[in-house]
């Protein structure tokens, strides 16, 4: 049986997306996508966010990823908007379905609540209340396998 998988454009969510003099000239920025619609901030807000912390260059994707959420989460308890990130452990997932990773088919079937920052390789997107907030395409490759998980609370 196919999941339905409900899908929302970034211009959809992100406050001020589509009015960004910043986010018409961005490529790579899917983990600032990711933190906006995650943090309920508008795109750039998120833009400066990303490019403090991760020292994010324009249109050069994220660099550092994994080791800098992980001080931002283990040190310094960053937030944006008054919102914190938990990694995820997803071994319940693992051992449910005696897969290697997580796939995104699966998460979503069991975290039907909630707001997470998704990692699988190469990209970031969220998922908020079961909804896939990204590329189009996230919504519609499910067993992709995730990298990490952040759950936004």
């Amino acid at each position: 049986m196919k999941q339905d998988i409900k899908y929302a454009k970034p211009s959809e969510v992100i406050k001020g997306y589509t009015e960004s003099l910043i986010a018409k000239n961005e490529s790579n920025d899917c983990v600032v996508r990711a933190f906006a619609s995650s943090c309920d901030v508008d795109y750039d807000r998120a833009h400066y966010f990303v490019k403090e912390k991760f020292k994010r260059q324009n249109r050069k994707g994220t660099p550092n990823f994994y080791s800098t959420m992980r001080a931002l989460i283990n040190l310094y308890n960053a937030r944006l908007n008054g919102k914190r990130f938990e990694e995820k452990d997803l071994t319940d997932l693992k051992v449910e379905n005696k897969t290697k990773s997580a796939t995104v088919g699966q998460f979503l079937k069991k975290y039907k609540t909630g707001t997470f920052l998704v990692v699988v390789r190469g990209h970031a997107f969220t998922i908020k209340e079961g909804v896939v907030i990204g590329n189009e395409g996230d919504a519609k490759q499910l067993r992709r396998p995730f990298t990490k998980v952040y759950e936004v609370v």
